[in-house]
């Protein structure tokens, strides 16, 4: 892919998310350019990170059933 068009892709993506957001959580990733960086920083103010969590989710993972 050229340069240019991922670029602008990044940027679309990134001002998608950022329309998501509620204020006090956009004056915390408002300096940020890429979509990368964006959701890395968001991905640490939010993300659980303990065990509880991860037992849930893990639990919620082997309980997932397809519907037909």
């Amino acid at each position: 892919m050229e340069a240019d068009k991922w670029e602008e892709l990044d940027w679309r993506a990134a001002s998608a998310i950022r329309l998501c957001l509620t204020k006090n959580v956009l004056a915390n990733v408002q300096n940020l350019s890429s979509t990368k960086e964006l959701w890395e920083r968001l991905e640490w103010l939010y993300q659980q990170k303990d065990i509880s969590n991860r037992l849930l989710l893990k639990e919620q993972f082997h309980n997932l059933c397809m519907d037909e």
